[in-house]
């Protein structure tokens, strides 16, 4: 029996019996025993079941019949809806699969005339007044039949693969709740508009990449704080979870507080670069018209006061009382604006409240500071000629591989962006290397020889730590430390693997080659402070570079930051590719045994497979790379070497420059299989990173045939420019069809040195200059 039904006989009673002047002591204890009622049963229940009473239900008029809807909401767009729903008819998606929904906000142009009489397959909704685009969307979701729900500008056209690229991202992970589509401008496609969108420390948003030329520096699928509403996919499922579109915003920002929602929440927000759309940006209403700052300005606020953290909103509520104070008294612009926002925002300040408990209390499962992670820092921004100091942190300079070639990079990155500032590369004792193997060496020339770079301004600075810390307090003192040195400099670049180091110059870089896995210590009485630590590490940067996809994907998972990929490129390009080549396979790989091992036996095994099987047997292995010292390592390459014997298998311990280049120019075949046998979820670190050993290969035409693992994928296209293998038996049938077939591999080898051509150094010089633009101004480049 309900408490209305119960309160509902009680009323009645007393009326009838009792009159009118002892009413009110008895409707005194009627309240007092519902409220005891009340609050017995919310004992009893469940924390969830409580949860779902107060969330709010929205109401589908359909079932989920269709894959996809494509809901777009339209007010006087006539003059842009016939060239969008066409290209939507153009799609490379099953026709059958998805429904094209119009939502006519009561325009005056004639729109809904139009769709009726040219797109009879389109579903048009006409809505008795002007919704917004939040009221708009809102009604379409309603009558929408799609597991996925697509929002789609009506000032917006697509490519054919807009809609499958958005539904594979959607389905490739069930966390995964919003995708966003690359926005390009409609008059001006080199240009983006928007390639995922930020929220800032200072409770802004923006679109990422907003008026920059797409050079490729967006073109990673990765994840974001928010994406932009002109194309955007939402699951119905999340939908059914935190609501709808907040009608109380009407235009502007509704899409960055339901990203915000699903962040708190837990889900996934992706961009998808292979998704684009085509936008005609502020096409119906115009940026910065009086309405549009209104709504600008006012949303920001309400974004926060139903979203955010208290000490946050704060923040965000003292910036805004600063900028409004400037704008009105000392610049004199906006007055009534700001006026306006004070008297909306106090209006619905108490409905607000209502919805922030919604969100806070019921909606909200995600930790704070996991979702402040993915807001963009705010800083000012200064002119590039005032950067003098630069710090690049590399811990293992010694070994001289992979990872010393990417410092090498960064260090001419920044000689190329900012040429007046010295450099100093910042380097101490290890538990593999003692000051010994730091002691009259000159690294700025080895790079330079080792690997063609002209270095300017550079020079090393090793400073004595501790290099063996036992226990976690002689580690905190020793980061402390390096952590002190960073305040001395204007750009910090951390380029060491599995560094804490939490940076303190005016600008931090955190130019990642694998990420470490923050573990928490098992003792509890340690866990708030490393989480602290940890916590703390990570806000200390502002910008996270991953050297590739891959490793751009474990950034997402273990640390929860924004990154994007700057993959190392190659220094100096060859005009064309040698087609006089021996009977060589080459693998190029350090030899240790701990870490990423590059499996040398594992290759050494194979080609005695099939040097056995007749397979090769005018045929040479040739292993390249330099031996660790240390006493496990030294065992390794002895295994190998007696594994190895009575075959015609070479190792080239200390091959020089010339002699390196020498073999790559005359090698038929590379091999590569790090990773292999090694659990992809529990061991990631031990995949290939990148892979600059296969770039160099390809670019010298050698046909890769390389493990399908870590960030092998995104340098080989099986078949089109190499091959990737999964198994021992798959690497020795490949490598035997390009034995037998010289035609295949030479069509293969031009493949390869095509696709190597786009690691071109100055364009990976340019992303950097463009992933810098929010804290550094240059004269804009020109761009043919």
């Amino acid at each position: 029996m309900s408490i209305a039904f119960l309160f509902d006989m009680y009323q009645r009673v007393v009326e009838t019996l009792l009159p009118p002047d002892s009413r009110r002591r008895y409707y005194c204890q009627l309240v007092r025993a519902g409220i005891r009622g009340i609050w017995n049963d919310c004992c009893r229940a469940s924390v969830r079941e409580v949860k779902n009473w107060l969330r709010p239900r929205f109401r589908f008029f359909n079932d989920a019949s269709k894959k996809v809807s494509v809901v777009i909401p339209n007010y006087n767009g006539q003059r842009y809806l016939g060239e969008c729903l066409d290209s939507l008819h153009c799609l490379d998606f099953p026709r059958d699969a998805y429904e094209i929904i119009v939502v006519d906000n009561a325009s005056s142009d004639s729109s809904s005339e139009f769709i009726s009489s040219n797109y009879p397959d389109v579903t048009l909704i006409q809505a008795d007044r002007n919704l917004g685009f939040a009221g708009g969307c809102n009604l379409g979701i309603r009558h929408s039949r799609g597991e996925y729900i697509v929002f789609l500008n009506n000032d917006t056209k697509v490519d054919a693969a807009w809609l499958r690229e958005l539904a594979a991202t959607a389905d490739s992970d069930p966390d995964i709740a919003i995708v966003g589509s690359k926005l390009l401008f409609m008059h001006n496609p080199e240009e983006i508009q928007n390639a995922g969108s930020y929220i800032t420390t200072g409770g802004g948003a923006g679109d990422i990449g907003f008026h920059e030329p797409d050079i490729g520096q967006y073109d990673t699928s990765r994840e974001t704080a928010a994406v932009c509403g002109a194309s955007m996919l939402v699951k119905r499922k999340l939908i059914e979870e935190i609501g709808v579109f907040d009608e109380d915003f009407f235009v502007y920002g509704e899409e960055i507080d339901f990203c915000y929602r699903a962040r708190l929440r837990g889900k996934k927000i992706v961009f998808n670069p292979e998704s684009v759309a085509y936008h005609v940006h502020a096409g119906t209403l115009g940026e910065w018209s009086s309405f549009f700052t209104f709504y600008a300005f006012r949303n920001r606020l309400l974004i926060h006061l139903k979203n955010s953290p208290v000490h946050f909103l704060c923040s965000v509520l003292y910036r805004y009382g600063r900028q409004a104070a400037y704008e009105s008294l000392v610049k004199g612009v906006h007055k009534k604006i700001h006026l306006k926002i004070m008297v909306s925002v106090l209006t619905k300040f108490p409905k607000f409240l209502l919805k922030r408990f919604m969100v806070r209390f019921i909606i909200k499962k995600e930790n704070d500071n996991k979702i402040m992670l993915r807001l963009t820092q705010v800083k000012p921004k200064v002119n590039s000629s005032k950067v003098k100091k630069v710090c690049v942190y590399n811990a293992f300079l010694p070994t001289m591989g992979g990872g010393e070639n990417q410092t090498a990079q960064v260090i001419a990155y920044v000689n190329t962006l900012f040429p007046s500032a010295s450099v100093d590369i910042l380097c101490h004792e290890t538990r593999g290397f003692s000051k010994s193997a730091f002691d009259e060496r000159n690294f700025v020339q080895m790079f330079e020889n080792n690997f063609h770079i002209p270095l300017r301004n550079t020079q090393v600075r090793f400073v004595s730590v501790d290099a063996n810390p036992q226990t976690f307090i002689s580690n905190l003192k020793r980061l402390r430390k390096l952590s002190s040195i960073t305040k001395e400099y204007d750009i910090f670049i951390n380029n060491t693997f599995t560094s804490l180091v939490r940076a303190q110059a005016r600008i931090n870089i955190f130019y990642c080659m694998f990420p470490q896995k923050l573990d928490y210590p098992i003792n509890p009485l340690l866990m708030l402070p490393a989480k602290r630590f940890f916590y703390r590490f990570l806000k200390s940067y502002q910008l996270f570079l991953a050297n590739s996809n891959y490793t751009q994907r474990w950034i997402d998972r273990y640390w929860g930051v924004n990154s994007h990929v700057l993959s190392p490129p190659i220094p100096q390009l060859k005009a064309s590719v040698n087609h006089d080549r021996d009977n060589v396979i080459i693998n190029i790989g350090r030899f240790f045994a701990a870490g990423h091992n590059k499996k040398q036996d594992v290759m050494i095994k194979a080609f005695i497979k099939m040097f056995k099987k007749g397979w090769v047997k005018d045929w040479k292995l040739i292993l390249i790379g330099r031996k660790h010292t240390n006493e496990a390592s030294t065992k390794f390459v002895e295994s190998l070497e007696k594994l190895a014997e009575n075959y015609p298998i070479e190792f080239r311990y200390d091959a020089s420059d010339e002699e390196l280049k020498g073999l790559l120019d005359r090698a038929k075949i590379y091999w590569h299989a790090t990773g292999f046998g090694e659990n992809p979820d529990l061991a990631p670190e031990k995949f290939e990173h990148f892979g600059i050993s296969t770039v160099e290969a390809i670019h010298f035409g050698v046909v890769p045939v390389v493990f399908n693992a870590g960030g092998q994928p995104e340098l080989v296209n099986n078949g089109q420019n190499g091959f990737l293998w999964n198994t021992i038996d798959e690497l020795m049938n490949y490598t035997r069809l390009l034995v037998e077939d010289d035609h295949l591999r030479e069509q293969l080898s031009e493949s390869a040195f095509a696709f190597s051509r786009t690691f071109v150094q100055e364009r990976r010089a340019e992303q950097l200059r463009w992933y810098l633009a929010r804290y550094y101004e240059w004269r804009r480049p020109e761009h043919k």
